[in-house]
């Protein structure tokens, strides 16, 4: 069947423009026999993954365009960048407003048309974007360049290239392992695979959740409906049922308790795939995340940092802000270290104003330079 929704920008309740829509565009979903999209694996297709990942890779469209855009890098930087990855929602994409443009010798960004160039904000522009799932229109300043900007004052010699790979308005399954390059992680491991030609990733920068504290009868403003499941690793803690029978009642995504044989059980609704906003459950389906990264890099000892979401000004709408904070604080995982964003100053009820992503940044730098280098 043909299912057709429309689909708008990031608008989040309680956001700088009321909520209100910037944009919307209607796009066809061809579903043949209730499978997923064509590009998405079937969960459990390969026992560790490996084939998949391998399978993605042999296509990256970012690759070429990388090769071809070596040349804004200058040449006692070219194979020696310390990279990193900007990965998460809309406060890891940026909405503060852009008053600096300036350029920092020394600081790239593999922009998300896949091409070197020298740091700029916004970081997570779309002009030129290759790949439709992460596209943030309103992007604006988030941590990212004053993260590279502080480290820069640490490390005077260092040469830093960062990869945004950050959505707005995406929750954690959204974030959960696919092997297709359109969906987030397969994106933005195209994305890492690439860049690494000019370097060695050293960190994962993870700021996420506030869509994950939000009450049920939000998910109709869910940007895109997700049909496929996500391609788990053995030894998985979170594992996924689907409902067969619509009168049976799906997992209670809000609370703490996390069922006991590690099952969440999923519901599809006709127009956003599967139910999302899984803030029980939040800390554990974010480790497998992390195993997957580190499997599909080669890198077990990989440092991630993620960023506590902040404070919380419209709790009628996001009712599970407390537990999601809770999962996230209380995670424990190797290789893993946290900075808080609580106190921060918000431009509206979710976003953070433009000193607060400065501030963020510096919070990153600092922890990757004390704890996680």
């Amino acid at each position: 069947m043909i299912l057709r929704r429309e689909v708008a920008t990031d608008r989040m309740p309680g956001s700088a423009n009321g909520g209100q829509l910037l944009a919307a565009a209607t796009i066809a979903l061809f579903l043949m026999l209730g499978s997923c999209s064509p590009w998405a694996p079937t969960q459990g297709d390969t026992p560790n993954g490996a084939a998949s990942v391998h399978a993605l890779l042999a296509s990256n469209p970012y690759r070429e365009t990388e090769e071809r855009s070596v040349t804004a890098l200058p040449k006692e930087a070219r194979g020696k960048l310390m990279l990193f990855v900007l990965a998460g929602q809309s406060n890891m994409s940026g909405r503060g407003t852009v008053v600096d443009r300036s350029v920092v010798d020394g600081i790239y960004l593999f922009g998300n048309d896949g091409r070197w160039k020298a740091a700029s904000e916004p970081l997570d522009s779309c002009a030129g974007q290759i790949d439709r799932v992460s596209c943030d229109p309103d992007s604006g300043v988030g941590p990212g360049m004053e993260f590279a900007r502080t480290l820069k004052q640490i490390r005077p010699d260092a040469h830093i290239g960062l990869i945004p790979c950050a959505k707005g308005a995406s929750t954690i399954f959204e974030w959960e392992r696919r092997l297709n390059p359109e969906s987030l992680y397969g994106n933005c491991l195209l994305r890492m695979s690439a860049a690494s030609n000019q370097g060695r990733i050293h960190a994962i920068l993870f700021l996420q959740g506030e869509w994950d504290a939000l009450d049920d009868s939000y998910k109709h403003r869910l940007l895109e409906p997700i049909w496929s499941l996500p391609s788990k690793l053995p030894g998985h803690r979170v594992d996924y049922s689907v409902a067969v029978d619509e009168t049976e009642r799906p997992t209670d995504n809000g609370g703490s308790n996390f069922p006991k044989d590690g099952t969440i059980q999923l519901r599809k609704d006709s127009m956003v795939g599967w139910n999302r906003g899984l803030a029980g459950y939040w800390g554990q389906i974010f480790a497998d995340i992390v195993d997957g990264w580190r499997l599909d890099l080669e890198r077990p000892d990989l440092p991630v940092i993620l960023a506590v979401i902040g404070d919380n000004k419209n709790p009628k709408a996001y009712v599970h802000w407390q537990e999601v904070q809770r999962q996230q604080r209380t995670l424990r995982l190797p290789h893993l270290f946290r900075i808080e964003t609580q106190g921060l100053e918000l431009r509206d009820n979710v976003h953070f104003t433009t000193s607060s992503c400065i501030e963020i940044g510096r919070r990153f730098a600092r922890v990757y330079s004390q704890e996680a280098h």
